[in-house]
């Protein structure tokens, strides 16, 4: 059943004597659905596209779009980047500069799916209609915006109806309001029946935005795979963690365990976490990492601590740690303060609860954790 069709890469590429692509990931095509690739630059997450597209060899690997096999280095098995149902996004865009809207859009539609001219011209504009510039089917290249070009390149991706649809950075260097109107169309597009888009980017906040399934990939290494939720709640590895941008990674080592309730020796203290039903290896003794975000902190006067004002009146939590204020930085929306109570922790506040707490650098202040909101990973230092 087609439902079961799955996409299935498996990939080894040495880039330079100490820098190798080492990937292996399976994914389902039905239903539809968007996976981002998320990593620092030069992790190796353009050279894993453009190998999927066929415009980079492995040295070894496999490639497998359902029952179709694109890439088997063993077998001598290589089609050819026009020959794989794949739509492709660069970075740069790539417009041919002598060519208009509707020609860039249309270009190669005639042979590679063997259709008359004017077929291929009602396919162009048909995909041109769906970004939402149509009327731009006369224009050059070099009269549009950066968030036009952009849509030329997507529709152009789009028109031979690909299974797969691969973006690179595709929101990169655009205006809020047309990464905002880009980011829903792509959406659209990827929520497509039996098509598997793939997108890579190093903004978290366009992940979380848009994508099911999340890659997170360093120096060459698919660290971890899986739905965002997962991924971004449980990281597998303190790596992944610092990847993703969780702030607060503070080692320990675990004293009892009693009916799921974790108590570990830290460098801010004793810490009480829930134990996850995912670790069942977590036991006595064990080195831990307790990982948790900044958000998750909340703060109040070291007084407050009985329940007076500003403190800690219908807030029930295991873990409070007293420490000294090192900085805040002010951003839009939100603050972050750093506190030191042992290591430095970072909190991040609204404008009004900072206010609110007259707080400032060099002041004592209470970090309070709730225990579930702690995410235990085995470490082995």
């Amino acid at each position: 059943m087609e439902e079961k069709k799955s996409f299935y890469l498996k990939i080894e590429k040495d880039l330079s004597q100490d820098f190798r692509v080492e990937i292996e990931l399976t994914l389902p095509l039905f239903p539809a659905s968007l996976i981002a690739i998320f990593g620092p630059s030069g992790s190796g997450k353009s050279t894993l596209l453009r190998c999927i597209a066929g415009l980079d060899i492995p040295d070894h690997g496999i490639i497998k779009v359902g029952e179709e096999l694109w890439l088997d280095t063993e077998k001598k098995i290589n089609v050819p980047p026009y020959k794989r149902s794949i739509g492709y996004v660069v970075q740069e865009d790539a417009l041919f500069p002598h060519l208009k809207v509707e020609d860039n859009v249309g270009y190669g539609l005639k042979n590679q799916l063997k259709l008359t001219q004017t077929e291929a011209r009602d396919k162009a504009r048909q995909a041109l209609r769906k970004v939402g510039i149509e009327h731009l089917a006369s224009r050059w290249p070099q009269t549009l915006s950066g968030g036009e070009r952009r849509r030329v390149a997507l529709a152009r991706a789009i028109a031979r109806e690909p299974k797969l649809l691969l973006l690179d950075e595709p929101l990169n260097g655009l205006d809020f309001k047309s990464k905002e109107f880009l980011r829903q169309l792509i959406e659209e597009i990827a929520s497509e029946n039996g098509r598997l888009t793939v997108l890579i980017s190093h903004e978290k906040t366009e992940i979380i935005q848009m994508a099911r399934f999340v890659g997170i990939i360093d120096h060459g290494k698919l660290l971890q795979l899986g739905e965002l939720r997962e991924v971004f709640m449980q990281p597998a590895t303190v790596e992944v963690a610092k990847i993703i941008g969780i702030e607060n990674i503070v080692p320990g080592e675990i004293l009892d365990i009693t009916n799921g309730n974790v108590r570990m020796k830290t460098p801010i203290g004793l810490v009480e976490a829930v134990l996850k039903e995912n670790m069942g290896k977590i036991m006595s003794g064990k080195k831990v990492f307790c990982v948790f975000r900044a958000e998750d902190l909340s703060l109040c006067k070291p007084d407050g601590v009985s329940g007076s004002a500003g403190g800690l009146h219908g807030f029930s939590v295991r873990n409070r740690f007293i420490g000294t204020i090192k900085k805040i930085k002010i951003n839009e929306g939100f603050a972050q303060v750093f506190i030191d109570c042992g290591m430095v922790l970072t909190a991040l506040i609204s404008h009004n609860a900072l206010f609110e707490l007259k707080i400032r650098e060099g002041d004592s202040v209470c970090s309070l954790l709730k225990a579930g909101g702690i995410h235990l990973i085995e470490r082995d230092f």
